[in-house]
């Protein structure tokens, strides 16, 4: 057997190749959404890691020459998994954003591309000789630069396309929680990001490659390679991240709603007590479910009495389960009847509260950051973007002002 050394870019490769393998293996106690978001996040992974595989196998001539015997299936495993790992990671986004996402016929449609690879590879007879053949050959190699391009640019096109999936997930959690969970939206975006450019700077070297000498091309791969391995981190912590912000807004506990809702359905479900009882029973018994009107104005009492809005912990689920509607039905009677998201509803109550505490005159003294916790917020950035929304100026001065008018007095 050779003596075969490692270079750092080789090392590199090799780390992604172990760690990806290691979180495959480890998705399986992650929480997701659902068991399908599980399953292709796991494959995701998986792909990557034999990605890496594969361009150590290629690229490392040692390598090459003692699998070459195995050329055929090194290209088949290369196809499969760099012409994969687009269509994935859209699934894996739309399933973990969707709970009613199902596979189709149509979306046969996305294996085009790897049907596409094998056929290139097959009609061109590539070996990773072939693949790895420099410029300076001066040998006519079409069917390696077909074949590296589909496999180079079907990601970046995937990552393009799941990109604009996600366009307005940011209204999702608008409308499922009160404090800064929306910033969750924006670290989607920037997964989808990070994949995009890990992915383009691998087309991108494959472009630089076929116009540059051929020990510039290695030394790109090379640095590719590096950042590849400190991108793979970053999405590795990413995807944890995300996928456990996900789960509340597309998986909520059906069993926290169901035990709620049997102590408090009677109180969605029964009209208001009126003169006429004969008619109020009658009623009731023809819309067993609570209406619009129902649900809003047990919501206001919620809010205007019980004051639930300074939990500073409510959001969509919690506020459901004490009126014993699905968050669904919560969530449009506040989009159709309020004309506002459940983030605008209850910030707004709370920068209603934060206005009568300092307007009142034994909180002369209080902090601005006392005067937050007490109005419900968790995030003094929250507080801050709807106060200024509200008022247009800052706490301070709104308190200095509310000190102006009092000593004016």
């Amino acid at each position: 057997m050779p003596n075969i050394q490692f270079s750092l870019a080789d090392l590199s490769l090799t780390a992604i190749v172990i760690e990806c393998l290691l979180i495959t293996a480890l998705i399986k106690s992650v929480p997701t959404p659902t068991h399908r978001a599980r399953n292709l996040l796991a494959l995701l992974f998986f792909t990557i890691a034999i990605d890496a595989l594969c361009m150590l196998l290629i690229w490392h001539p040692d390598l090459r020459t003692l699998l070459k015997p195995l050329s055929s299936l090194t290209i088949s495993l290369t196809t499969l998994a760099l012409l994969a790992k687009g269509p994935l990671l859209y699934f894996f986004i739309q399933s973990a954003s969707d709970t009613h996402f199902r596979f189709t016929r149509r979306h046969c449609l996305h294996l085009l591309p790897i049907i596409m690879g094998f056929a290139i590879a097959i009609t061109y007879g590539l070996s990773t000789q072939k693949l790895t053949t420099p410029v300076e050959a001066n040998i006519e190699n079409w069917g390696t630069y077909y074949w590296w391009s589909l496999l180079r640019a079907s990601p970046v096109a995937y990552a393009l396309l799941t990109l604009y999936l996600v366009r307005n997930l940011h209204l999702a959690f608008d409308n499922h929680y009160s404090g800064e969970e929306y910033r969750y939206a924006r670290w989607v975006r920037l997964l989808i990001i990070g994949f995009l450019a890990q992915w383009a700077m691998g087309l991108g070297t494959h472009i630089a490659g076929q116009h540059l000498p051929n020990g510039m091309a290695s030394t790109l791969g090379k640095i590719s390679d590096l950042a590849g391995l400190i991108l793979v981190n970053v999405l590795l912590a990413a995807c944890f991240t995300i996928i456990r912000a996900l789960i509340p807004i597309v998986s909520p506990s059906a069993t926290a709603d169901a035990a709620t809702a049997t102590s408090t359905t009677t109180a969605l479900t029964e009209p208001p007590k009126s003169e006429n009882t004969e008619q109020t029973d009658t009623a009731t018994k023809a819309a067993p479910t609570p209406n619009n009107e129902q649900l809003l104005a047990l919501i206001e009492t919620l809010l205007t009495q019980e004051k639930v809005y300074l939990n500073p912990t409510l959001n969509l689920e919690k506020l459901s389960s004490k009126t014993g509607a699905s968050t669904k039905e919560v969530s449009r009677a506040i989009n159709e009847g309020l004309k506002a998201s459940f983030s605008e509803l209850i910030n707004g109550y709370r920068i209603d509260e934060a206005l009568r505490l300092l307007e009142l005159p034994e909180h002369e003294e209080t902090p601005i950051s006392e005067i937050i916790h007490l109005s419900g917020f968790n995030s003094k950035s929250a507080f801050q973007r709807f106060f200024k929304r509200r008022t247009d100026s800052s706490p301070t001065q709104y308190r200095e002002h509310i000190t102006e008018k009092r000593t004016a007095i």
